[in-house]
């Protein structure tokens, strides 16, 4: 459900419409208030746009964001009368609630029993940090953390964005009712390309900047908007402030983006005036300030402001869209700066490097089946920028439980899966069918380290092996052996012995072995996986518990 309009402000300073609500229907789960009366309020709340989706989720789709309602979601509801509060009350969204095509959910509200005769008010509220415990008047606006990211799906997974709705003097006879959210604020994205040398390292922050106030609200916590008067709390600043997932080192060519919904008050009219902006990143606990500005311009709600800078290795610049390009055959993680190699085997592109997205990090002595962990091989600590400092994270990347893996999705045997996980944007985590047909591909097509064909993973391991990092072996065939050299990684996939973070909670078999997730659980503990042995010529596939800690491989969408 996103617009198509596409407008360009100052070259560019680019912003694409967001459509402004959802539409509801039908019953669902709802709490909060006084006692009922009986009577029920149907409400329909409508969108300009209908491109189904079954979720509120924040999709990029080149520069526009799809907005779409999510299983889970929460909308906070107000009656009011004569200015008085006459109950709060919540509905959760279930997957029954949402129709088949995405278009609508459906509810019904309960008057409360204060509220028999005349005409009352009906305010609602999605997002942020919901209604005010002492005052449900008043919504509490997302903080930094919540509301800023390198990464737009954690800005969805926080709920940051903010739409609310009013509609007043609604008849206790008549109650039924047809409005549409409004946005009260705009998503600013600013995409910072390292044209430089070498690595932009420990970049923590970025910063729009202005030499008078932002007609902004900078997200501190402590900012409100009163659902029923519009009015906001809080000050401006002459700054925005704009933080990544993690500390981040952009390599050469490396792309990071940063995030952030930012609340505006237009005070009734339809755009408010911005000043200039500058830009400053921090970078190794030093600041880096642009040499360049963008000029002053009108902005408003309900929008997504895109902004583009390089740096050269000394100078930071504001920049075009059109050069944040990179190569054909890399793919660039705007979450963290990191620029990966791709292969192509057959119909499949993948990844080939093991996947080093680190948003946190734990010890080895941390774990579970149901909570998503990140590890680094023999870093015992919490220090993301340490643990990102160390020579395994360097080779082998990041190894993730399987909650971790699959970011909050449920298990897929799809072919492609669809299940983005811990993938950047436009990647996936492979599922188990897909590995077969990565498997199948290389068996039938000169990859056996014998010169036979078919047989599926049982001769190919030499040709997905990376030619070096390997524990030796003699056996024939073996990855570990340097026979048959012309089938040495031949596949270009240079898979790597990463070893893994095991159940007891240690780390083990780096140089021996690798582990990689797919998207298909085997049951609520278990996962599939294939490995790759120093002593085997062979691609080993089973099922593990969750817990474990794995690498990534991602297959392009």
């Amino acid at each position: 459900m996103k617009t198509r309009t596409l407008f360009s402000i100052l070259g560019t300073f680019t912003t694409i419409l967001l459509f402004t609500g959802c539409v509801f229907d039908s019953i669902n789960t709802v709490n909060g208030g006084d006692a009922a009366s009986g009577k029920t309020i149907k409400v329909t709340v409508g969108m300009p746009e209908d491109t189904p989706q079954t979720r509120i989720s924040l999709e990029q789709d080149g520069l526009a964001i799809k907005l779409a309602w999510q299983v889970g979601d929460e909308v906070h509801f107000l009656f009011t009368q004569n200015n008085e509060n006459k109950g709060p009350q919540v509905v959760t969204l279930s997957a029954a609630d949402i129709s088949p095509d995405g278009k609508k959910a459906t509810f019904t509200l309960n008057i409360p029993s204060s509220i028999s005769d005349g005409e009352f008010n009906l305010y609602g509220v999605y997002g942020g940090g919901g209604p005010d415990s002492e005052n449900p008047r008043l919504v509490k606006l997302p903080t930094v953390a919540q509301s800023t990211s390198s990464s737009l799906k954690e800005i969805e997974k926080n709920k940051a964005m903010v739409l609310v709705f009013s509609q007043e003097n609604i008849s206790y006879n008549d109650p039924d009712i047809m409005v549409a959210f409004k946005h009260i604020g705009s998503l600013f994205s600013i995409q910072v390309k390292n044209t430089g040398t070498t690595a932009l390292d420990k970049v923590t922050e970025a910063r729009l900047t202005a030499s008078t106030a932002i007609p902004a609200y900078s997200n501190s916590g402590a900012e409100t908007y009163d659902i029923t008067t519009g009015a906001f709390s809080g000050t401006h600043a002459a700054f925005l402030t704009f933080f990544p997932v993690s500390s981040s080192n952009v390599v050469s060519e490396g792309i990071l983006e940063f995030w952030a919904w930012v609340p505006m008050n237009l005070e009734g009219n339809t755009e408010v005036a911005w000043p200039a902006l500058g830009l400053e990143i921090m970078s190794n606990g030093s600041p880096i300030t642009a040499t360049t500005t963008k000029g002053a311009r009108n902005a408003t709600v309900g929008k997504t402001y895109h902004l583009y800078a390089t740096h050269n290795g000394s100078a930071l610049t504001f920049a075009t869209a059109a050069e944040m390009t990179v190569d054909a055959d890399k793919v660039a993680d705007f979450r963290d700066g990191y620029l990966y190699n791709t292969v192509t085997i057959g119909s499949q592109i993948w990844m080939a490097e093991n996947l080093k997205y680190l948003p946190s990090v734990v010890g080895p002595e941390t774990g579970t089946n149901t909570v998503p962990y990140y590890y680094v091989y023999d870093y015992n600590g919490t220090d993301v920028a340490a643990a990102k400092a160390t020579a395994n994270y360097k080779t082998y990347g990041v190894l993730y439980n399987w909650p971790a893996a699959m970011n909050g999705a449920g298990s897929s045997t799809a072919n492609p899966s669809q299940v983005q996980g811990v993938c950047p944007a436009g990647w996936h985590l492979p599922s188990d069918v897909e590995w077969t047909q990565l498997e199948n591909y290389l068996a039938d097509n000169g990859h056996n380290y014998d010169g036979t064909t078919g047989g599926g993973g049982s001769k190919i391991a030499k040709s997905l092996a990376s030619a070096s990092g390997w524990d030796s072996y003699s056996g024939t065939g073996a990855v570990g052996n340097t026979d048959y050299p012309a089938y040495r990684n031949k596949s270009g996939f240079s898979a790597l012995p990463g070893g893994d973070r095991g159940s007891n909670g240690a780390f083990i078999g780096i140089g021996n072995y690798g582990y990689w997730w797919s998207s298909r659980e085997y049951n609520s503990d278990y996962a599939w996986y294939r490995t790759l042995y120093y002593n085997t010529s062979n691609v080993l596939r089973y099922h593990l518990n969750k817990s474990y800690g794995f690498s990534v491989r991602c297959v392009r969408d």
